[in-house]
């Protein structure tokens, strides 16, 4: 038993100060909201504010009513801009579940305000899949892309040049491995650079998991970029391949 008054006060401050730097260390969890709980917020009287953290490509095509886009990947300055009410809660989403150390936009909007910030459990897929409604600006329809292995497309190319890789992945470090010979335009930033691919080549799209290669290649193919492909399983398909000693090395 501790009987020193400065011992206790000691105690007391480490004690402090560990529950004040939680939220600061690897790993920490932002609290999160259901689907059913955000809904009823919504219709209540101090509806929170929705941000919707993918790519802007992503948003205009189907996002939830009265939510705007702030990439995962947005700067610091972007972040901190965002007016912030500290009596109005703010709710980030992606597809899916945000991860916090795959989403910077996470704990940037942490730092810049004092309003409480949560993440939609399960995200946008979760929203739909409630029977909720979505809007939209502009829909992407999708087109016939077929989906190769990363065999597949590492393999020669008689008559014609190699296809361009095109990792549209975020530059997030503890997302990204630069993939070799590979042009790296993010998702979010693909509306605004897609002029940097050359159009005298076939391209192939690779994303973390195919989740987003069909959207990507579906609205390239619409600005005149030759797609051709999609890599099956993403990165870490291609990754099992040149483990293997494949040629898509």
């Amino acid at each position: 038993m501790i009987k020193s008054p400065s011992m206790m006060v000691l105690l007391c401050t480490m004690l402090i100060f560990m529950g004040c730097s939680r939220a600061d260390t690897p790993g920490s969890q932002t609290p999160s909201l259901t689907v059913s709980e955000l809904s009823k917020q919504l219709r209540g009287g101090n509806p929170p504010r929705i941000i919707y953290a993918g790519s802007l490509l992503q948003w205009r095509d189907a996002h939830l009513p009265a939510s705007r886009c702030i990439p995962c990947d947005a700067s610091e300055a972007i972040a901190a801009s965002l007016p912030r009410d500290p009596h109005t809660p703010l709710v980030l989403y992606g597809n899916r579940t945000l991860q916090e150390e795959n989403c910077p936009l996470i704990s940037r909007l942490a730092r810049a305000g004092k309003a409480p910030l949560f993440i939609l459990s399960g995200g946008l897929a979760a929203w739909k899949k409630n029977g909720l409604t979505t809007a939209s600006v502009e829909r992407i329809p999708r087109l016939a892309i077929p989906a190769v292995s990363a065999a597949e497309w590492g393999n020669d190319h008689p008559g014609g040049p190699k296809p361009l890789l095109l990792d549209i992945r975020p530059t997030t470090p503890s997302v990204t491995a630069p993939i070799p010979d590979a042009l790296n335009i993010p998702l979010s930033q693909l509306h605004e650079r897609y002029g940097e691919i050359p159009l005298n080549r076939p391209v192939v799209v690779v994303d973390t998991a195919d989740g987003e290669t069909l959207l990507a290649a579906s609205f390239l193919l619409r600005k005149g970029v030759s797609v051709i492909a999609r890599i099956e399983g993403g990165i870490a398909s291609l990754n099992r391949d040149r483990v293997k000693g494949g040629k898509g090395r």
